[in-house]
């Protein structure tokens, strides 16, 4: 997907909710050393988001 829609390491979405942006190196996205897909989820930035209050 493309433009707004986007999400993904280049999408406009992808580094505005995690606490540190995947880097890519070389045009890749190292693996993850732990468990899991390698972000942690910020509370605070997805709070912005919410569509409840």
């Amino acid at each position: 997907m493309e433009g707004v829609f986007a999400v993904g390491v280049s999408g406009a979405l992808a580094g505005d909710v995690v606490t540190e942006p995947l880097a890519p190196e070389n045009g890749e996205i190292p693996v993850p050393k732990g468990p899991g897909l390698g972000v942690e989820l910020d509370a605070e930035k997805i709070a912005r988001f919410r569509i409840d209050r």
